[in-house]
């Protein structure tokens, strides 16, 4: 017995070692390793067999200690480089993760200022300097309601008077409840119902860059959230992380078919950060089309099938 305890006590170190080392070389065979955690494994290994043959005698405790110093000082540069290159790889997710998110928010105000820009005028923004014009200095028209609505169905005189508006025709049925718009009219007719003598509901025209985005609670807390920065129309040109160097290519279209003319809408751009570290940069993001007919602006980012190309000219 007191001969396998001295064995287990002078052949612990090696032993634990080589096991760290074979379990760090199956590690870096398994997975996705850089070349560093590869060469430590490697280096700790070769140090357990040292360890066994000097404490074994075969070798002497000078050229053991010779080589398990220059072993070590490899194996703890090797390992301090796996960190860094974890620490680089971690901001580099952290950077992509943020620039995309802040270049999917941007796209967004971009798309709900193009369709109020096209509500108002009846065509899109053709290039920045009209579009960020619109957002900060254009208004768009707001409902205002004050007074509340009856929680009733209207009457059949109601609905008759009503029909003048295209709202009913003679003897529809009166299923729903009165609505925001019946309300109005019955407010401004002769057989207005008592319940709706102090009911208002006119249209005024109010701020867009306020009512969307500087003044608008749910729009900052979200930007404040994500670490998106305050909104800054001026901005919304350039593909965020090219330190405004790179802009979005912007265009609009007239698509003219058999029936209709319309204005169709596109904006497109590469971001400057690759999803996999080293990777070149070839990301592309957009919203609309100048190749068919797309009313809702849709963005690249709400179909992941699709694969976006880009339509525009330098």
């Amino acid at each position: 017995m007191q001969n396998i305890s001295l064995l287990l006590k002078k052949y612990s170190v090696p032993f634990l070692f080589s096991v760290l080392g074979i379990v760090l070389i199956i590690v870096s065979l398994t997975s996705d390793q850089p070349f560093e955690f590869v060469l430590a494994a490697i280096i700790i290994l070769i140090c357990s067999i040292f360890l066994f043959l000097s404490v074994s005698g075969k070798v002497s405790n000078m050229l053991t200690n010779i080589i398990g110093g220059a072993c070590l000082v490899i194996a703890s540069y090797a390992f301090y480089s796996v960190m860094s290159t974890v620490s680089v790889s971690i901001e580099h997710n952290n950077n992509y993760a943020l620039m995309k998110g802040l270049a999917i928010r941007n796209l967004k105000d971009i798309k709900k200022a193009q369709k109020e820009y096209n509500k108002k005028y009846q065509s899109y923004a053709s290039n920045w300097s009209e579009l960020i014009a619109f957002i900060e200095l254009d208004s768009v028209p707001r409902i205002e309601r004050k007074g509340s609505i009856p929680n009733r169905k209207i009457t059949e005189i109601e609905r008759d008077y009503l029909i003048q508006f295209g709202l009913y025709k003679k003897g529809d049925a009166i299923d729903n409840k009165m609505s925001p718009k019946e309300a109005y009219f019955l407010s401004k007719s002769d057989i207005c119902p008592d319940e709706l003598r102090t009911f208002k509901m006119d249209t005024i025209m109010v701020s867009f860059i306020e009512t969307q985005y500087t003044q608008n609670n749910a729009y900052l807390t979200e930007r404040k959230q994500n670490n998106y920065g305050d909104f800054n129309a001026k901005n919304l040109r350039y593909i965020p992380f090219t330190n405004n160097k790179s802009e979005w290519n912007i265009d609009t279209v007239m698509h003219v078919s058999a029936t209709d003319t319309m204005c169709i809408f596109r904006i497109e751009g590469v971001l400057p950060i690759p999803k996999n570290e080293g990777a070149k940069a070839k990301e592309i993001m957009c919203l609309g089309s100048t190749n068919n007919r797309d009313e809702q602006l849709t963005g690249s980012w709400e179909d992941d099938e699709l694969e976006p190309e880009l339509q525009l000219k330098k």
